[in-house]
């Protein structure tokens, strides 16, 4: 597994002395090799920030997929469904700056002993929807920081931890 996952890691990033390859097509490639693995596949999106157009990742996939470092921010416009993130440390999605964004059909997991484990955080963004999810953390459920408007969560089930939290009260 460690090759494969070597081969997907590098087709999210530039080759040395080009340009950044687009995003889009980076990951939908890295989408296709993992979903064409026989092996459980790691996506690893290295850090920085990436412009992609719409993006629809759908399988078939032989064996599991799994995605690090989940972050949408200053998305616009967007429904992002049938995600499941398990055993993340603290966050396991984090929003921000994002306008009308629709989360549908998430589930995410995480030991009930796991500490500080948020499921979503969400910041400085306005109309995001929450819908039919189910959140089970240690910690928030749902947690929001500063400047949010509109965050509706609909159908969600959490547990076992707090909640949805407003700030650090």
């Amino acid at each position: 597994m460690a090759e494969r996952n070597k081969e997907i890691d590098r087709s999210m990033k530039r080759e040395a002395g080009t340009e950044p390859p687009p995003s889009s097509s980076a990951l939908k490639n890295a989408w296709k090799d993992a979903c064409a693995s026989t092996n459980a596949a790691k996506i690893l999106i290295p850090t920085g920030t990436y412009k992609i157009g719409q993006v629809d990742l759908r399988g078939p996939f032989k064996a599991l997929i799994e995605v690090q470092n989940l972050e949408f921010g200053f998305l616009n416009n967007s429904i992002v469904r049938d995600i499941t993130s398990k055993d993340t440390k603290i966050f396991h999605v984090n929003v921000l700056g994002c306008n009308n964004v629709t989360f549908a059909n998430f589930t995410i997991n995480a030991p009930a002993t796991s500490p500080n484990t948020d499921g979503i955080h969400i910041g400085r963004s306005s109309e995001i929807n929450i819908i039919d999810s189910f959140i089970s953390t240690s910690d928030d459920c749902i947690s929001l920081g500063d400047g949010n408007r509109n965050i509706n969560a609909l159908r969600v089930i959490c547990g076992p931890g707090h909640g949805i939290s407003v700030g650090s009260l």
